[in-house]
């Protein structure tokens, strides 16, 4: 049975690592940084093993769904909550990340019930056709996370479709941060920086969110300082700081529209300006994103305040108050 989640809160992180090790030590250090919201991440890769003989198998369905693992948890107590000071009420979801190059693979459709049970659903393509497959025909698919090692440049078309189908795209910082050594860091950092500059130049960094990939402690930031850090992805004032709020929130009411049977969802967005109301939709919203970050966010030196204050509500109805 798959979970339905309505509604983001707060700074979220939609990218906590499951493998590694001192998981629960992770998301509480994540909210006691000051997120509301965190996801919890299991990758599978998919390693293109000849599928032929287990395709005409009666139990196929079940051995491809048992290559993705039941969702990964963590239980917080009220008492750990209360020893870091951390008042607001976390959201934790699971989130699945599919890395495969083959799109003729049985398991992506074998292992829908599997992929269901999670809340978010992304997806890293690996090659041009696996891309396409994500972008344009498979169901589910709520996240695009790139492979910055796999060095591509992916046709603008295929990115417009995700685009159209209301698909986020994910930029992480965490490999930025937790390389082994300086050299892989400013490599990480080049390759990050060149991914967000190519989503900035193809689709104007619509629909796109920045998340830790956190394997390690250390490797977390505060939300204002990703917010910083986002500038150098190619993210404008504003999206920097919605990159680690609002739009997180949208891509959680998107995944759970598609649990209900949405292929497109349909965002309400509510903008309150001398007590008069108008309501937009995504789409609407992706047209006037700049022009409403640079209104809300035009001044440097409060700009973290005002966008943190005049945000409200959850993803299902946004309400952004701007001052007069």
């Amino acid at each position: 049975m798959s979970r339905i989640i309505t509604k983001a809160a707060g700074y979220c992180d939609l990218n906590i690592k499951a493998e590694s090790d001192n998981l629960k030590e992770r998301v509480l250090e994540a909210l006691e940084l000051g997120y509301q919201t965190v996801a919890i991440n299991t990758t599978v890769t998919d390693t293109g093993v000849d599928d032929t003989r287990k395709e005409k198998d009666s139990k196929g369905s079940s051995e491809c769904s048992s290559m993705i693992p039941p969702p990964t948890t963590v239980t917080l107590s009220t008492a750990e909550l209360q020893e870091r000071n951390i008042t607001q009420s976390p959201i934790i979801l699971t989130r699945l990340t599919v890395v495969y190059a083959d799109p003729s693979r049985p398991f992506l459709h074998k292992a829908k019930q599997a992929i269901e049970q999670y809340d978010l659903v992304a997806f890293t393509p690996l090659t041009e056709a696996a891309l396409k497959q994500v972008s344009q025909t498979l169901m589910y698919v709520d996240i695009i996370s790139f492979d910055i090692t796999n060095k591509k440049k992916w046709p603008r078309k295929i990115v417009h479709a995700a685009l159209e189908r209301d698909i986020y795209f994910e930029l992480q910082y965490g490999p930025c941060i937790g390389a082994s050594s300086s050299d892989k860091k400013q490599v990480q950092f080049r390759k990050t920086v060149e991914l967000g500059f190519e989503l900035a130049e193809c689709i104007r960094s619509h629909n796109v969110f920045v998340s830790s990939g956190a394997s390690a402690v250390n490797t977390l930031r505060a939300p204002h300082d990703v917010a910083n850090l986002a500038r150098f992805f190619g993210l404008s004032l504003g999206a920097s700081i919605c990159a680690v709020s609002s739009m997180n929130h949208d891509v959680v009411y998107c995944a759970s529209q598609r649990r209900l049977g949405s292929n497109k969802c349909n965002v309400r967005i509510t903008f309150n300006c001398d007590d008069k109301t108008t309501d937009t939709t995504v789409d609407d919203r992706k047209e006037n994103c700049e022009k409403i970050n640079d209104d809300i966010c035009s001044d440097n030196d409060h700009a973290d305040k005002k966008c943190g204050d005049n945000y409200v509500g959850s993803s299902k109805k946004l309400k952004l108050k701007k001052e007069s």
